[in-house]
């Protein structure tokens, strides 16, 4: 497609703004002007920056703060683990819901920020029309990352037996035979609404249905076998396709059983630990009691050790700028390793990565900072703490921002508290969720000794993982269980 030069121009902007370079803003354009228009009416931020060869979190970060300026959209989408399609969207995450029903598949599911939420863009001039075409209709409600997105469009074009786009106030008429034995769907996938209809003896022939919020009203559920005549009102605001559609759940059970992986996609739990998301979207009108799952988060605390006697000794000004340079090294390598910071508390952060060896990356590269800026400081030896734990928790809301809840977050926070200057931390959990994390953080000169401890609040023992830096002293590993000390030795 062809971009305006107010496109073009606004992307550089934000991308400036962003410090992405020129030459990437460039990539992405031109990628982005390669998109079909269904595929830029539900854009895939992971797909996109790999046809435009850039880094995934770049492309998200000009997608993020496009959307910011205006230039995108983007909405959170509900998808059905059995169809691959989007049950629900809406336009921000309090609209997500604790759990979700799948009018097509007939299935309810618990929504959880990293399996089933998904994230898309898209620009708000793209000229698609989801109701011109059967078959581009299928692939708009079902995600990209589906691996069987174009076998399932082919199955609502071979098994769709009446259909018909209503405008809002109008009345249309669908007319099918209905077979003895087979079981069909009253489906929109504009409103998510469905009806099973069931084909008997002492059934209708003749039905008249309303399509209005709460779904299809005055539905006989039995059908007389042979010629149906079905009338169906719409009473919403917009246009929907209605579709009567027969059952062949063994054709959509014969795709899973094929095994394909799926396609990248935005995760909601990836775009909340995003840090540009974070700055740009992370205070939002926010209903009071969210709350949705993630099966697994890794979440890393930080302490700065001695920060209190430090303006003792050097006095608030040169102490506060410490503290605030030490605030910009974490906040560098939380971003360079697709993490974001969810809050401070004093000289401590807590952040948050969907994927564990990222966040060890990150406490790397912030100790490898606060050496450095040691360096500068001497007499005051700034030390850092850090924390690392896996598991599952709840976003919620605190004061109009994105948090989390839970016993991850508690455990956390002990785990940091048992670091000392200079040492990283991490729960077992972290290692196995990372099985490469030990060797990573060998390679980078800590040395590694297993440990069980008593973390205050937490009923059970935890095995965490104390990592020194080469030139500090080595722990007696004698105080934790062999198959522990020889499974980080890998043996």
């Amino acid at each position: 497609m062809t971009l305006p030069v107010e496109f073009h121009d606004r992307l550089h902007r934000v991308a400036f703004r962003q410090g992405v370079t020129p030459e990437q803003a460039e990539a992405f354009t031109r990628a982005y002007a390669t998109l079909s228009p269904l595929e830029a009416a539900r854009i895939n931020p992971p797909l996109l920056a790999r046809r435009a060869g850039l880094a995934e979190d770049t492309a998200l970060t000009l997608l993020v703060a496009g959307a910011r300026d205006g230039l995108f959209s983007f909405e959170w989408g509900l998808v059905c683990p059995g169809c691959g399609g989007f049950a629900h969207t809406m336009d921000t995450i309090s609209g997500v819901t604790d759990d979700f029903h799948c009018g097509f598949c007939d299935m309810t599911t618990a929504t959880t920020l990293d399996e089933t939420v998904e994230v898309t863009f898209a620009c708000p001039s793209t000229s698609f029309d989801p109701l011109a075409d059967l078959r581009e209709h299928a692939c708009y409600h079902t995600s990209q990352s589906y691996p069987y997105q174009a076998e399932m469009a082919a199955y609502h074009e071979r098994n769709t037996v009446a259909e018909a786009r209503i405008a809002p106030g109008q009345t249309a008429e669908l007319r099918f035979t209905a077979r003895p034995g087979e079981t069909y769907r009253l489906i929109t996938l504009e409103n998510h609404s469905s009806y099973t209809l069931e084909v008997a003896e002492g059934g209708e022939a003749v039905l008249d249905v309303v399509a209005d919020h709460s779904g299809f009203c005055g539905v006989n559920p039995i059908l007389k076998p042979g010629p149906v005549r079905l009338g169906l009102t719409n009473r919403l605001e917009d246009r929907v396709w209605v579709q009567v559609i027969r059952r062949a759940p063994e054709e959509i059970a014969a795709y899973s059983s094929a095994g394909l992986p799926p396609q990248p996609r935005l995760s909601g739990k990836s775009l909340l630990t995003n840090q540009t998301f974070r700055d740009l979207f992370g205070i939002q009108e926010l209903i009071p009691d969210l709350h949705i799952r993630v099966q697994a988060i890794t979440l890393l605390f930080t302490d700065l050790k001695g920060s209190t006697e430090l303006y003792d000794r050097a006095g608030d000004l040169p102490a506060y700028d410490l503290v605030q340079k030490h605030f910009q090294i974490l906040r560098q390598a939380v971003q360079a390793h697709s993490g974001a910071i969810v809050k401070t508390m004093g000289d401590a952060i807590m952040a948050a990565f969907s994927d564990p060896v990222q966040a060890a990356q990150a406490a790397v590269a912030m100790m490898q900072g606060i050496r450095a800026l040691s360096e500068d400081w001497k007499p005051e030896q700034p030390g850092l703490k850090i924390g690392l734990h896996t598991g599952p928790a709840l976003t919620v809301n605190t004061g109009g921002a994105l948090d989390f809840f839970g016993q991850t977050v508690n455990i956390a926070a002990r785990v940091q508290g048992l670091a000392d200057a200079g040492e990283i931390v991490l729960s077992t959990a972290v290692q196995a969720a990372g099985p490469q994390i030990p060797a990573l953080l060998r390679d980078s000169g800590y040395h590694l000794t297993p440990e069980t401890s008593r973390l205050k609040g937490v009923a059970q023992a935890h095995g965490v993982i104390r990592c020194r830096p080469g030139d500090a002293p080595a722990a007696d590993s004698g105080r934790t269980g062999g198959f522990l000390s020889r499974l980080l030795r890998g043996k």
